[in-house]
């Protein structure tokens, strides 16, 4: 049978015979989007001051010292942005995100056991820093972008708010 005498070949899809879905999953990735920005820019990075004072007593080091930390964290985000961005367009979306959250869990479990300034730093530079870079604003952006297009300003300035 070619084209010409196979009704099934010839019938055209209009948008009446389209299946109608109504569900959209894009907001849902803006609300995810929000809890991992919150998690990782509110959790670490904006409540860091908080926990100055009692950083300070706990490892008997100047405020100074203990804001090193957050530094630190910033200096080797910004080293890893350009691979991370590459990693991104290149890897699973879902595994970076997940290996940045197991990283920040475990940052945070280090910083409970860190005895020294020296076990704090590191805690900071390796695990928080790798893991709120992976899950934070790049794939957050790169996930909300993924699915939008007309209203992409809106979702991202929701999603990252």
């Amino acid at each position: 049978m070619n084209s010409l005498t196979d009704p099934d070949l010839n019938s055209e899809i209009t948008k009446d015979s389209a299946p109608k879905s109504r569900y959209f999953a894009g907001w849902n990735m803006v609300a995810a989007a929000f809890v991992v920005n919150s998690i990782s820019v509110g959790f670490f990075f904006y409540s860091y001051g908080v926990f100055l004072k009692v950083l300070s007593v706990e490892f008997s080091a100047s405020r100074l010292e203990i804001s090193m930390g957050l530094t630190i964290s910033h200096v080797v985000g910004s080293l890893l942005a350009p691979m991370l961005g590459q990693a991104i367009d290149k890897y699973s979306l879902r595994l970076i995100m997940t290996l940045g959250t197991l990283s920040v869990i475990t940052g945070f479990i280090a910083i409970s056991l860190a005895d020294t300034l020296t076990e704090f730093y590191l805690a900071i530079g390796l695990f928080l820093a790798i893991g709120t870079s992976s899950m934070g604003m790049q794939s957050s952006v790169k996930l909300v972008a993924n699915w939008f297009i007309l209203k992409r300003g809106t979702a991202l300035g929701v999603a990252t708010m």
